[in-house]
């Protein structure tokens, strides 16, 4: 072994209750160091945290002995089928590990043999914003116990947020129709690289292999505070604003509680049938694809093809198709998220598992859109059909 060689790290560990950090270098040498600084000063669940460069994985360990594990990257794309599941069917995992009496009898196997497969790493279940935000509601036992199953089957890995995965579809389109001389790469949608999941930032690789290394060591820990964090944040704010939405697109609601019809303003007909001005509003919330030509001629270059919208194509049919034809409907708070999340989720995993009334209208949906994931209707369904390609 040569003298560079011997002085590689193999393992750097920092342990945040001990106020120390060891690295190890392949020739055996460990070498300790006391934290300093903002490092001694942290205070938070995460206990320690270990890296071993040969597998590029981080294992946290929190105080309380519970440990996981993330995959560090970088990766071009996963290497086993991505499955999102919605918060519920998390729960129901959260459920399953901590507490299996409380999962209904006809769906422990299939959870069981979903969990098998996410450790055996036979799948990909990734994690993403409205995982985050809906587990902050959350607080106690049950919150550590979710995230605790959430972080430990996820292992890092992320579903781009879907206002980034549309915003890149029109980019990449765009430039594909203008043939443009320098093509516009659609980044992949689920992901190990640091803070994919929110839409306030853009992770950009770094200038150098350490520094890289150093954004992607640091995200996992913040990651795991953030989710196992013991404080309820259910913004008050926030939540009559989700309400204002789902009243506005569900027509309104009487004093006795009854829904107003859906149909206020002008109702016209057009090639998709009766709609009203909540189509615009509707459109302008989850990206309407109802009059856009399905392909585009005319531009520099001439025609290039079908447009590739496998998120933005989906969040319009799937609510109009069924939730603006039915006046009936009940708008929900959580409607606003399934639209984006699950929308683009359906657009580019393999599989779905989530909720019954979207599952149901991204099928619907599914004659008009590309191809997409499997939308299954339960964890027993779900694992057969992965087993099966196994």
């Amino acid at each position: 072994m040569s003298i560079a060689a011997d002085r590689t790290p193999t393992r750097l560990s920092v342990d945040h209750e001990g106020k120390w950090a060891e690295v190890e270098l392949a020739s055996g040498l460990v070498v300790a160091s006391a934290l300093s600084g903002r490092a001694a000063a942290h205070e938070g669940e995460v206990g320690r945290t270990d890296y071993d460069l040969e597998r590029r994985e981080q294992t946290i360990t929190f105080q309380w002995g519970e440990m996981v594990t993330f995959d560090i990257g970088p990766v071009e794309r996963p290497d086993a089928p991505v499955v999102y599941l919605d918060q519920n069917q998390w729960v129901m995992l959260a459920r399953h590990q901590w507490a299996p009496e409380k999962v209904p009898a006809p769906h422990r196997e299939g959870y069981a043999r979903l969990m098998a497969l996410a450790r055996e790493r036979a799948i990909v279940l990734p994690l993403s914003a409205a995982h985050a935000f809906e587990s902050a509601r959350k607080d106690g036992r049950q919150r550590r116990e979710l995230a605790t199953t959430m972080l430990q089957l996820s292992r890092g890995w992320q579903m781009l947020s879907p206002l980034k995965v549309r915003r890149e579809e029109l980019l990449c389109n765009v430039a594909d129709f203008r043939a443009a001389a320098t093509e516009f790469q659609q980044r992949p949608v689920f992901t190990l690289d640091p803070d994919a999941l929110f839409s306030t930032s853009d992770y950009a690789e770094k200038d150098s292999p350490e520094a890289d290394l150093h954004a992607r060591l640091t995200w996992g820990p913040a990651l795991a505070e953030t989710l196992i964090e013991d404080e309820r944040e259910d913004d008050e704010v926030a939540r009559a604003k989700g309400e204002r939405w789902a009243t506005l697109y569900g027509g309104g609601r009487h004093s006795d509680g009854r829904s107003e019809p859906l149909a206020r303003g002008k109702v016209g007909h057009g090639e998709d049938g009766p709609h009203d001005g909540s189509h615009g509003r509707v459109g302008r919330s989850s990206g309407d694809g109802r009059a856009r030509p399905r392909r585009m001629g005319g531009m520099a270059g001439g025609v290039r093809g079908q447009l590739r919208l496998h998120a933005c194509d989906r969040a319009g049919p799937a609510n109009h198709s069924r939730r603006l034809s039915n006046p009936q409907y009940p708008w929900r708070v959580n409607d606003l998220s399934d639209m984006h999340f699950l929308a683009s989720a359906a657009g580019y995993a393999d599989f779905l598992l989530a909720e019954k009334a979207t599952s149901h209208d991204l099928r619907c949906a599914e004659p008009q859109v590309p191809p997409g994931a499997r939308i299954c209707r339960s964890p027993g369904e779900l694992a057969d059909l992965i087993e099966e390609q196994r």
